[in-house]
């Protein structure tokens, strides 16, 4: 991924090198601890509501108690099945991943995926080491299997891989390269997603109850019919 990546739609993952086009601006950095929950509602409310098995963005690492903080909100999250994982810790930035481990493991029954992954040397026979892999890689950069991870299509990865980034066919929270109209439709999903958990979380419903309780992934089908259980409970 590179800073080519940025959208102009709010992007649902900030990585190094990108900048975060939302409505406070900025670059997804965290400037007091306190703030790591709205952080996590900006960007990651997709995996909270079920959509996505993860999603990733950057904070200030010179921020007091940024372990601390992330280890106090994902002891709230842990019975919804979502982990929070410091992926990388560099000078003035940590990258925040939040996630699903059932739904990453779960990529593991697309037959391409599982392939891709074992191709780039991850034990797919021990899906709970896949997050523990992608952490230790982080320390030479960003993987371009992060989109894996982060529940992008696998055509789109490949695609991404192959195309290095360019001549792609839609442009959204990724760059897609297989299925525009299914892209574009699961762009707006993910849009409507972050604007209905940013302003329930704004109003005080807190981030334990916007996030569902699932064992699997939550369809966008079922999305654009009906508001997922934890939203639509709190709302």
């Amino acid at each position: 991924m590179r800073k080519s990546d940025l959208t102009h739609d709010r992007p649902t993952d900030v990585i190094p090198g990108n900048d975060c086009i939302c409505k406070r601006g900025g670059r997804g950095y965290l400037e007091e601890p306190g703030n790591l929950q709205e952080l996590i509602v900006r960007h990651c409310s997709p995996t909270l509501a079920g959509l996505k098995c993860g999603n990733l963005f950057r904070v200030s690492s010179d921020a007091h108690g940024l372990s601390d903080t992330v280890a106090g909100i994902e002891s709230g999250l842990l019975d919804k099945g979502i982990r929070i994982r410091i992926l990388r810790t560099a000078v003035g930035d940590s990258l925040v991943y939040v996630y699903r481990p059932d739904q990453v493991e779960a990529r593991l029954e697309e037959d391409a995926v599982r392939m891709f992954l074992q191709n780039e040397g991850y034990d797919v026979d021990d899906p709970g080491s896949l997050v523990d892999e992608l952490e230790r890689r982080f320390v030479y950069g960003i993987p371009h299997e992060i989109g894996v991870f982060l529940g992008y299509p696998i055509d789109d990865v490949l695609g991404y891989i192959a195309h290095e980034g360019k001549d792609y066919v839609c442009l959204g929270c990724w760059k897609a390269y297989s299925d525009p109209e299914g892209a574009r439709r699961m762009f707006r999903i993910l849009k409507i997603c972050r604007r209905m958990c940013e302003d329930c979380h704004s109003r005080g419903i807190p981030l334990e109850r916007l996030a569902v309780r699932t064992s699997c992934q939550a369809s966008a089908a079922s999305f654009c019919s009906t508001r997922p259980c934890g939203l639509r409970g709190s709302c």
